[in-house]
C-alpha cells in the first residue's frame, strides 16, 4: 500500500522501491536506530563509571622486613616519599666470587 501511494506520486521512485521490500527496509532501519541508540547509552555509562584502586600504606619497617624475606635481591637504599615507604634493591650474583688464589 505505500509503494502504490508512493508509485502515484512518483513512478520512477515507486519501480525503485517495488524492488525493495517495505518490511525489510523498516527491520533495517529500526535495527539500525536500536543499535545507534544501544551504543550511545553504552559510551555514557562508560563515562560516568569509577574505578576504584587500593594502596596499602606500609608502616616504618614492613616493607623492608617483607623485602628482606628474599634471599635473591639485596636492599641497596629505603626512603619515605609521597605517604609510603619505597625501597632501591638489586638481585644478588647467583655465582658467589671465589677468593682462591692459584699459584703454579
Amino acid at each position: 500500500m505505500i509503494v502504490s501511494g508512493i508509485h502515484r506520486w512518483s513512478p520512477a521512485l515507486g519501480r525503485r522501491l517495488i524492488n525493495i521490500k517495505v518490511e525489510e527496509q523498516l527491520a533495517q532501519e529500526m535495527s539500525l536506530k536500536i543499535l545507534e541508540e544501544a551504543y550511545a547509552e553504552a559510551m555514557s555509562t562508560l563515562r560516568a563509571v569509577s574505578y576504584y584502586r587500593f594502596y596499602h600504606v606500609f608502616r616504618k619497617g614492613e616493607f623492608q622486613q617483607l623485602f628482606a624475606a628474599i634471599p635473591e635481591m639485596t636492599i641497596l637504599e629505603t626512603a619515605f616519599e609521597s605517604g609510603n615507604w619505597y625501597l632501591t634493591a638489586e638481585k644478588k650474583d647467583p655465582k658467589p666470587k671465589s677468593s682462591h688464589n692459584i699459584s703454579i
